[in-house]
């Protein structure tokens, strides 16, 4: 297994503090240049995507050199959710 250097963030609430909307977490693979935007959610995909989207868009600058990528943890998600077109796209991305 490879050693990587790889940095987490707290975003909502320690990076960011007001009440922007935001993702939960950034974690850094500086040594890949992968950077993963986390949402924990209960059951609201949608809102979960706009607040990822949100966070790629306000650290445009900051990740610039690193590949994007989106996670989503649910803990209650309807299945037909997973097949809004807004999801696919964005899975699609990442």
């Amino acid at each position: 297994m490879d050693a990587c250097l790889v940095t987490q963030y707290r975003i909502d609430g320690d990076v960011i503090r007001d009440a922007s909307i935001c993702c939960d977490f950034l974690v850094m693979n500086d040594d890949r240049r992968d950077a993963y935007l986390i949402e924990l959610k209960g059951s609201d995909i949608d809102h979960a995507l706009d607040q990822l989207e949100a966070t790629a868009a306000r650290f445009q600058t900051e990740l610039r050199e690193y590949r994007v990528r989106y996670r989503l943890v649910c803990s209650r998600v309807k299945t037909q959710a997973m097949h809004s077109t807004k999801y696919k796209k964005i899975h699609e991305k990442t």
